[in-house]
């Protein structure tokens, strides 16, 4: 009996992520970073530190939410290439990893009639040609990557391991909690960083830090001057 195609492509997957993990020269790094976004990538990958991550102004985000419809093989391709080309602009550039994760856009995110995307040689190639188009060509103006404006983000691992067990509203109220902490101690750097003991005025040096006046005495009596 043959197999569907969507079950073709699913098999393809799983043979490119075995590759990947497997091989002798692909970078831990990349294993990892595979492992973690193993269902797809549509945001800047993120490393996090003690449960969370600090946007750098680079971080970007996949301009599509949920399933696109597909008329014909162009516009597959077209939203192929526009993947690649945010892919790109989120930091991946390895081949191997491309191809990975536009196998993952094909697979769960675009929708299109049965036979005109099957898993042949030839649409394949198509994939391969699309990749390594938007490789040469790198476009600055990305329309398909749109600026994440979130200041910090949570490690999801992390966050699975706190909330589990818990109902919905005990979730909420620990990622919450968590997420003070997290703001508290992003503002607690900034005013270490800009704080100025010379100046003399409460008013000016909060403004300097970037907070209010009330906040900086915070600051100020939990981390006193030697």
């Amino acid at each position: 009996m043959e197999l569907d195609e969507k079950v073709r492509w699913k098999n393809l997957r799983e043979e490119s992520y075995t590759m990947i993990q497997w091989s002798q020269i692909t970078p831990d790094e990349l294993k990892d970073r595979v492992r973690a976004y193993k269902g797809g990538l549509y945001e800047s990958p993120k490393t996090y530190t003690d449960g969370f991550a600090c946007n750098d102004g680079s971080w970007v985000k996949y301009i599509h939410k949920g399933k696109i419809r597909c008329k014909n093989k162009e516009e597959i391709g077209r939203y192929l290439y526009g993947y690649v080309c945010f892919l790109l602009k989120a930091g991946i550039d390895d081949g191997s990893e491309l191809w990975y994760y536009s196998l993952c856009l094909l697979i769960d995110v675009l929708e299109y009639r049965k036979g005109l995307f099957g898993c042949s040689f030839e649409n394949r190639r198509r994939i391969d040609s699309t990749i390594m188009k938007a490789c040469q060509k790198r476009p600055q103006n990305v329309w398909t990557a749109v600026i994440d404006k979130r200041r910090f983000c949570q490690d999801p691992v992390v966050m699975k391991k706190k909330t589990e067990g818990k109902n919905k509203k005990e979730a909420i109220g620990v990622k919450t909690g968590l997420q003070k902490k997290i703001e508290k101690r992003m503002t607690d750097a900034r005013i270490a960083e800009r704080y100025d003991p010379n100046l003399k005025s409460i008013r000016k040096n909060a403004i300097r830090c970037e907070v209010s006046p009330s906040r900086l005495h915070q600051w100020l009596k939990e981390n006193p001057p030697c």
